[in-house]
């Protein structure tokens, strides 16, 4: 399967972002998708796409869970796929650093 950046992918069970190719070591920088940390994938390591029907989605003013503490989101930029969620505190953050609240 051919990936491209941009995209949310599977890599060792969890969510991570291609942010970039490197053509010249044939790797994928990628970014974790909660600890926002950089690796480099071989294409051949990566699982699959992440079911776009399974990246949480969240609206402007929802109240969510992040870092153990509920937090507000107060914008949401959807062109961004990466960290599309703006808390004033928080700053900008991934859809798998938030959870939904339900009470």
């Amino acid at each position: 399967m051919s990936y491209h950046i941009n995209t949310w992918i599977m890599y060792e069970n969890e969510p991570y972002y291609l942010e970039d190719f490197y053509l010249d070591e044939e790797k994928f920088e990628a970014r974790h998708g909660v600890t926002q940390l950089y690796t480099l994938i071989d294409e051949d390591d990566i699982q699959g796409l992440y079911p776009v029907d399974k990246i949480p989605t969240f609206s402007k003013t929802e109240t969510v869970i992040c870092n153990n503490e509920i937090i507000t989101i107060d914008g949401v930029d959807s062109k961004d796929i990466f960290r599309p969620y703006y808390n004033e505190i928080e700053g900008w953050l991934t859809p798998f650093q938030l959870t939904k609240l339900y009470y």
